[in-house]
């Protein structure tokens, strides 16, 4: 799940969108340039190819999609050098591009380095046009640049707030907050094809929550989501302590995939023993009765388990497995779980009915 704050985020462009403000941005350096070095301000024209020559590094990038921080943080810097000379040399000519390079800022780098960036831009070449203007219409010209910049870092703000929003709503279950089916089949499918995973282990729990229509016809609705988060609530409680124990694996890879179905990807597990005492873990955490509307009711769950070399599998050749395996502990009874293995070699053992 993404872990975005504000003074992190970047709101990125769409590929054609800043391939075509850079093409933009090399007509205008190349066109002044030229002009400066010709007719004008010799410094200022070196500025402007100089930068030049960072956004077609950057334009290249963009193309290859391989957008790189650090050009990107050079293009903005030889941007503002480009501007603090033409504000010196040329006043309100230089101050003018203010107004777009740092309302640009919140959408080419961090919110965070985009402020201070800006707020230095404005301020350092409103000083530099002292040298070519009058000091109250420098004042002005600061005084519209901050209001500008001030409304685009409040714009800025309520887009990353609207864009955040839209990714949980497409990466997170609106019920549980645990990853949606997408998102876990897009970072599935990412492990799965890793060079960093192949050859490593990993364990995928299948769970189904037994006899769920039962409880939503005894408690309504209401009751049966209850159930589901607190059911999530659990199993995540358990994979804390499960890390801490074994540290089998940092991150959360936990899913709701419909319904009452939810499925765990367990990085690193070392062998079929080590995954049959972690679902006889769950079982264990899931034991105790559940609160619905004032009343105790016992929860079961069948666990289908697939314990698998990475080895570049398809995600619905993995989850087909693990579904498989899931149906197989169900039709055992309850509160039971089946390990399927690769190779095809399979075994089931029952969970310890002590408690």
């Amino acid at each position: 799940m993404a872990k975005s704050s504000l003074r992190n985020f970047e709101l990125t462009l769409p590929p054609a969108v800043s391939s075509a403000v850079h093409i933009f941005t090399l007509a205008l350096l190349l066109f002044f340039g030229f002009y400066h070095i010709l007719f004008g301000t010799f410094l200022l024209g070196v500025s402007c190819f100089l930068t030049l020559l960072v956004t077609v590094f950057s334009l290249i990038s963009v193309i290859n999609h391989s957008q790189n921080p650090a050009l990107l943080i050079s293009f903005v810097v030889c941007s503002i050098s480009t501007l603090v000379i033409a504000s010196y040399f040329h006043g309100e000519r230089g101050l003018i591009y203010c107004f777009s390079l740092s309302a640009a800022m919140f959408f080419l780098i961090r919110f965070q380095a985009a402020i201070y960036l800006g707020a230095a831009t404005i301020t350092i070449c409103a000083f530099a046009a002292l040298n070519s203007m009058d000091p109250f219409l420098v004042g002005r010209f600061l005084l519209a640049m901050s209001i500008s910049f001030v409304f685009s870092g409040v714009l800025a703000n309520q887009l990353f707030k609207q864009t955040r929003r839209l990714e949980q709503d497409a990466n997170q279950d609106y019920l549980t907050g645990l990853m949606n089916q997408r998102s876990f089949y897009a970072w599935l499918d990412s492990h799965l094809k890793s060079d960093n995973s192949s050859r490593s282990k990993l364990t995928l729990f299948y769970f189904d929550i037994d006899n769920f229509k039962s409880v939503n016809d005894t408690f309504g609705h209401a009751g049966g989501d209850l159930v589901l988060k607190e059911f999530s609530r659990r199993i995540i409680a358990e994979v804390g302590e499960i890390n801490s124990e074994f540290c089998i694996d940092s991150e959360m890879h936990f899913c709701r995939l419909s319904g009452d179905e939810f499925v765990l990807a367990c990085p690193n597990t070392s062998d079929v023993g080590m995954a049959a005492d972690l679902a006889g873990r769950f079982h264990q955490t899931l034991a105790n009765p559940f609160s619905i509307a004032g009343r105790m009711t016992v929860i079961y769950s069948s666990i289908g388990v697939h314990h698998f070399v990475v080895e570049n599998q398809s995600v619905g050749e993995v989850m087909q497995l693990a579904d498989g395996a899931m149906y197989k502990a169900k039709k055992t009874g309850e509160q039971q779980f089946y390990i399927s293995e690769d190779q095809r070699e399979n075994y089931f053992r029952e969970a310890n009915a002590a408690y």
